[in-house]
């Protein structure tokens, strides 16, 4: 794709960085270990770099570093003089000034992801611009073929590579470090207090875990009520929604803070009363607490795309079931990598709702039993790869109706504890609670101030 100079207005300029680039060459030229993060663990290129002067720069770099393994300003700027390069690299003294304003070395890995990930999109882009030009050259079938083969190589490629082994004293270093910190690690409680104990306080960064019930027990409910819960503690969200609509979710949301019924929303059948509730609670909230994609015929590649972008803490597919291809069982595990990485790459949590295999319901009526992992659809992937499996339950009438009283319950935690609690789905707000204890009833005190008076035991005609 051809550069253009992103300074100059009315100008298209394709997915890019410069801060980022500039960062990641900064920290390379001031600390020895960003060189290994940014070359090993990330795998940049110099082609994965916007402008020609920072890939100019980066392959001087990694020039000087292989050969006496470190890589400073003035060694740096020795090496573009040698490829006569000094000039299209930004003139003798850019280098020494990416070097004295990088904000923070150890930050060089992050921003790395960062120029990857741009030029990975800006390679979907070119890609897709070649698609067209080859279907557009119809006078010539093998230069078409060609170019439709090239462009499809380029929007289905991935940069990312798989870190390196990194050695035990480097990750015991690397956590006394941030012990150091004196910062407690990112939790995200779940608004279901006896929960957050099975998972050592929380769902944490870096996991998938998977939230599954059978169909009309309400697990999309208890998603939103799981985000809200996030949004509160100061955390990003995101739905990637493969089957509801937006305005479903958002009538969904208005009746769990302002128990106006849900049937009334959706058919825009508002009293007054009715609409001054939903007012109030718009501006109250001011928005969603998540954001949301309809995230229809997705693939997990693309829904993995814009979670990075949006540098979202915590993300929901609802459901990953729906992604097409998961009626495959390859597939079905492909996809659930792709979203276990996405967790652990990203450094956020991941969520997969799931729908269950209608291999065990018997039942005449429809009533359906209790699930567990082995009912998960698609294949033992999901099961696998998740950190939690919490499933949703609710108790059903003969009829098969679904009643209010139902359980939480985790099948697996890597981590914890396998755990149920029982709750109930509120008719107003639809959300899910633990139902309160009931009093207990004081036992009266027995003694000899408080035994009956003498001869109560007696008739009246006794007296």
């Amino acid at each position: 794709m051809p550069r253009v100079d992103p300074t100059k207005r009315d100008v298209e300029v394709p997915p890019q960085n410069i801060e980022a680039e500039e960062s990641v060459l900064g920290a390379m030229l001031v600390a020895q270990p960003a060189v290994k993060r940014v070359r090993i663990d990330v795998g940049l290129v110099g082609a994965h770099f916007y402008l020609d002067k920072h890939r100019l720069i980066y392959e001087a770099i990694c020039t000087v570093a292989d050969s006496t393994g470190t890589a400073d300003e003035l060694l740096v700027n020795e090496e573009l003089v040698r490829r006569g390069k000094t000039e299209e690299a930004g003139g003798k003294h850019y280098v020494s000034e990416l070097a004295a304003k990088v904000p923070a070395a150890g930050n060089a890995k992050h921003y790395a992801e960062i120029v990857l990930q741009n030029a990975q999109l800006r390679a979907k882009l070119e890609g897709g611009q070649r698609i067209i030009e080859g279907v557009r050259k119809r006078d010539d079938p093998e230069a078409a073929e060609e170019l439709i083969r090239l462009g499809i190589e380029l929007a289905t490629s991935d940069f990312t590579v798989d870190s390196e082994v990194t050695s035990g004293e480097a990750i015991l270093s690397e956590l006394f470090d941030y012990f150091d910190t004196q910062q407690e690690g990112d939790v995200f409680e779940l608004p279901w207090a006896a929960l957050n104990h099975c998972v050592l306080g929380g769902f944490r960064r870096k996991q998938l875990s998977v939230l599954a019930g059978w169909t009309g027990m309400g697990k999309s409910w208890g998603l939103d009520q799981m985000l809200a819960g996030f949004k509160e503690q100061g955390y990003k969200c995101a739905i990637f929604a493969t089957e509801m609509g937006r305005e479903e979710r958002a009538s969904r949301w208005l009746t769990s803070v302002t128990r106006v019924p849900l049937e009334k929303i959706l058919r825009n059948r508002l009293e007054p009363a009715d609409m001054k509730r939903l007012v109030e609670a718009a501006n109250k909230h001011n928005a969603l607490p998540f954001d949301y994609f309809e995230a229809f015929d997705w693939s997990a590649d693309k829904i993995a795309e814009r979670a990075v972008f949006g540098e979202y803490d915590v993300v929901a597919i609802d459901p990953i079931t729906e992604i097409p291809g998961f009626e495959k069982p390859d597939t079905a595990s492909a996809i659930t990598r792709r979203l276990a990485r996405l967790a652990s790459r990203g450094d956020m949590h991941v969520i997969a709702v799931a729908h269950l295999n209608r291999n065990r319901l018997k039942d005449p009526k429809g009533v359906k039993p209790r699930p567990l992992c082995l009912d998960l659809k698609g294949s033992g992937a999901l099961e696998t790869l998740a950190h939690a499996v919490l499933f949703l339950h609710r108790k059903q009438d003969g009829e098969a109706n679904v009643l209010a009283e139902g359980e939480l319950y985790f099948d697996k935690v890597r981590n914890g504890l396998k755990k149920k609690i029982e709750v109930y789905q509120s008719s107003l707000t639809h959300r899910f609670y633990e139902p309160k204890p009931e009093p207990k009833q004081e036992e009266l005190p027995v003694g000899p101030g408080t035994e009956p008076p003498p001869g109560h035991d007696k008739r009246r005609d006794d007296f």
